[in-house]
This record gives C-alpha cells, sequence and structure tokens, in this order.
C-alpha cells in the first residue's frame, strides 16, 4: 500500500485503542483504495475503505485524502477527512461485488 495510507490507518488504529478503552491496539487492513477523481492537474481525491478488528467486532472505516503532486511526481496528503456510513458501505460493497467477479 501507499506509504503515507498507511501511516494514517495505524493513526486510525490508536485512536480507535483510545476511544473504546481497548486492552489490545485493534488490527486492521485497507479493504479498498481508489482515486475516485482529479480535481485539478495536481491533486485527487482518494477514497480508501479499511475494517478495525478488535477484541468484539469488525467494523468498516471508510475515508477521503485529498492528495497533491509536485512536478517531480512526489505526493503528500493535504487533507482527510472521514467518509459517511452511507459511502463507506457502498465503496466496500462495489469492492466485494468486484472481487467476486474477478475470481
Amino acid at each position: 500500500m501507499l506509504p503515507q495510507i498507511d501511516a494514517f490507518f495505524v493513526r486510525v488504529l490508536a485512536a480507535e485503542k483510545v476511544r473504546k478503552q481497548l486492552s489490545a491496539p485493534p488490527t486492521g487492513h485497507w479493504d479498498c483504495v481508489k482515486v475516485s477523481e482529479w480535481t485539478d492537474d495536481d491533486t485527487a481525491l482518494l477514497r480508501a475503505v479499511g475494517t478495525l478488528d478488535t477484541e468484539w467486532e469488525s467494523v468498516a472505516r471508510g475515508f477521503v485524502f485529498t492528495i497533491k503532486f509536485d512536478a517531480e511526481g512526489n505526493w503528500k496528503i493535504v487533507a482527510s477527512e472521514p467518509l459517511s456510513k452511507e459511502e463507506t458501505e457502498r465503496l466496500g460493497s462495489v469492492h466485494s461485488h468486484l472481487l467476486k467477479l474477478a475470481q
């Protein structure tokens, strides 16, 4: 996966541990990551859905990242925000459907 996106997910996992007062940090993985649109020549919106697994449950979390590219092709996350529950579920179900088609 993309290192900056993975680092963001690690922070999400740590925050979830604190928020839910878990004895062990949750584990997790990205299920679906895709560029959904280019807003201009050097800015893209990337939508990602990941699964957080705790001792008791698995929960999907979705995010949209604004990514900026420089002239050399290097990129950085300039903004991130959570996706709505509905968009997270829709993106996750589209990904699941595509996986089934690929088998």
